[in-house]
């Protein structure tokens, strides 16, 4: 992502009540909402790699509310009782800082170079069966080894794929974000993955419908556009909506 990338916060435009949270497959949404929302083409937000794509979601967040959180339900492995966990956005952000490019040796020693993969990776993995989707995984993001482009068709060793995999997990910790979770009602520490770009489609879920409610509501007292509406800072919306409530 080109660090010159500006972006707006959600809610500020018409169009954005125009998004179909529920009906629009997610790969799709998030292009649609970066492309709306930042200064990156539609075209381009959609070759970025997860991990460019979930800092400009965070950076998106973060323009609305800089200090915001995320809550994330959690079970416990033990005890089976559900319980939140907050989530401090900018100490993500600060985690997102994914290279381009990921360097690693290979069990034999060889110099492996791998891109990071894209949403359309993605898409094209969960296609397959589980035990060829690793070695697929490998395959198309292996970019380079000791410094010569694969032939085509090579298939990356098996003894490759757990390191290939442990050096996308830390060179991009938040695509399948993995923290360490204490059970309030048992005590009981565990690890939890989460789905930040799910999280983050959520509160966006959430806060369009709040959205149309004000609009509604200031439209039929006032008479405003939607355009007039959304152009109005958030605290400036809340304010008159007071008034029509006293």
């Amino acid at each position: 992502m080109t660090p010159a990338l500006s972006v707006r916060p959600f809610g500020t435009a018409v169009a954005d009540l125009d998004l179909r949270f529920a009906a629009t497959a997610r790969s799709e949404l998030v292009t649609r909402l970066l492309a709306q929302c930042t200064s990156a083409p539609a075209e381009e937000a959609a070759r970025w790699s997860l991990a460019q794509r979930g800092r400009a979601l965070l950076a998106l967040r973060l323009a609305q509310e800089p200090e915001a959180q995320l809550a994330a339900q959690c079970r416990c492995g033990a005890c089976g009782q559900a319980y939140e966990l907050e989530l401090a956005l900018p100490e993500l952000a600060r985690l997102a800082q994914a290279p381009e490019a990921v360097q690693l040796r290979s069990p034999q020693g060889q110099q492996l170079q791998l891109r990071l993969p894209t949403a359309a990776d993605l898409q094209a993995w969960q296609r397959l069966p589980a035990a060829q989707a690793g070695t697929a995984m490998a395959a198309a993001l292996l970019q380079a080894v000791d410094g010569q482009a694969p032939a085509p068709g090579f298939e990356p060793p098996a003894d490759w794929l757990d390191p290939i995999a442990q050096a996308l997990d830390a060179a991009d910790p938040l695509t399948a974000l993995s923290v360490d979770t204490l059970c309030p009602h048992c005590s009981h520490d565990q690890p939890t993955t989460l789905d930040l770009e799910a999280l983050l489609l959520h509160h966006w879920a959430q806060a369009q419908r709040q959205l149309q409610q004000q609009v509604l509501r200031l439209a039929q007292a006032l008479h405003w556009s939607e355009a007039q509406i959304l152009a109005l800072p958030a605290w400036r919306r809340a304010w008159y909506l007071d008034q029509l409530h006293a």
